[in-house]
């Protein structure tokens, strides 16, 4: 295998597990959003049950966007290794 095209399945590989990563990081916070929803569907009028549902709802969202920039900061420093 030439030394050129290895360094392109390299960065291949690196962007798939980069998005592989994303991609837990997408499941995640939707786990969280529909645990936070079902959690306040139960609450019936009990202020713990309710605010723990909030709080898990604003977390899912808060994880989202950690991984959305987390997966953009890791693509932009392959491209970056893989032209030098």
């Amino acid at each position: 295998m030439k030394k050129g095209s290895k360094l392109k399945l390299e960065k291949e590989t690196t962007l798939l597990a980069n998005e592989r990563t994303f991609l837990s990081y997408i499941r995640t916070t939707f786990s969280a959003l529909i645990l936070g929803f079902a959690l306040i569907q139960l609450s019936n009028n009990n202020r713990t049950l309710l605010s723990i549902g909030i709080a898990t709802i604003i977390g899912g969202f808060i994880l989202g966007i950690i991984g959305f920039i987390d997966f953009q900061l890791h693509k932009k420093r392959i491209k970056i290794e893989a032209e030098e």
